[in-house]
């Protein structure tokens, strides 16, 4: 079930794939898959495990080409000379060699992309004083920990300052300041008018960051919008509500029923969509605490998932 609002009305668009289909040895991976990526967004891109995102990845890095339809980057061909510096990436594979330091390393990738030693020097200091790495600047890459690997693998992405990043599982295993830091800069970077594909499995850290996305399944795309729109349209809000005892608060269940789709969890009775309820209605009960619980792109996630396409 696709949503049909079409979002992308601004013609500054950094992704366009229409009617993309792929396959491999009679095995089609994506079913015309059709939607845009536009500037400054930072778009969350989800599906489970063999549901097309790899192949969709593939596609905007110009590591292969669709079976049919059309893929557009800027408005032009994903293998357009050029481009490639338009576009950093960061996948399961870091880019990182072990055996440099971090300065060396980004200043290596400097070196491919044809910025000049004094220049890359510059970019990298940046680079490593932005991922707070600028002590470990002269370590070597087999010396950090996983955490300050995926940042230095961040900073490596953003070395020849793309338009579009390319991230898949960026803050996968990384400790609590990695992963905050990271979020943070992926922020700037769109706020500064980067566009961000990110492909994630952490649907937490994709709601704490995305603004946009496509939810891909089977190689169609159920959903493509805005995230507040997905969570507005398949998520509900629920209503908390504390009571004192077990006993009471099955009482206070019954006496829910008629008008609102309540359960119980111990003292706990939670209402679904409870923004009706009045708690003077309920005087008679000892509620000790009420709260909402804020709808969730997971709830949502799942709750697509099992509608067929």
């Amino acid at each position: 079930m696709e949503n049909e609002d079409n979002i992308f009305t601004d013609e500054k668009m950094i992704v366009q794939f229409n009617n993309v289909c792929k396959s491999y040895h009679g095995f089609k991976a994506l079913k015309n898959l059709s939607f845009e990526v536009k500037k400054g967004q930072i778009f969350g891109f989800l599906g489970s495990n063999g549901s097309g995102k790899t192949s969709t990845i593939k596609l905007i890095l110009g590591l292969m080409s669709p079976s049919s339809g059309e893929v557009k980057l800027r408005g032009e061909d994903p293998f357009s000379k050029g481009l490639k510096s338009k576009i950093g990436s960061l996948l399961e594979f870091n880019g990182l060699i072990a055996n440099l330091t971090g300065m060396e390393n980004l200043i290596f990738w400097g070196g491919l992309y044809s910025i000049n030693k004094n220049e890359a020097i510059s970019k990298s200091w940046t680079l490593l004083n932005l991922f707070k790495l600028s002590e470990w600047a002269d370590v070597k890459v087999s010396k950090y920990s996983y955490g300050m690997e995926k940042r230095l693998g961040l900073a490596r992405s953003l070395i020849a300052d793309p338009e579009l990043i390319v991230l898949d599982e960026p803050t996968l295993g990384v400790d609590p300041e990695s992963r905050k830091l990271i979020r943070k800069i992926i922020k700037k970077l769109a706020k500064d008018g980067k566009t961000i594909f990110f492909s994630s499995h952490d649907l937490d850290e994709v709601q704490k960051i995305c603004s946009h996305l496509a939810i891909i399944k089977n190689g169609e795309i159920i959903y493509k919008g805005s995230l507040e729109k997905f969570i507005g349209d398949y998520s509900r809000s629920e209503l908390c509500i504390n009571l004192n005892t077990i006993e009471e608060a099955e009482k206070f269940l019954s006496s829910l029923k008629k008008e609102f789709n309540a359960k119980r969890y111990g003292t706990l009775v939670v209402i679904e969509n409870g923004d009706n309820f009045n708690v003077e209605d309920y005087s008679d009960y000892n509620i000790s605490n009420i709260y909402k619980d804020k709808p969730t792109l997971e709830e949502g996630y799942f709750k697509i998932n099992m509608e067929e396409v």
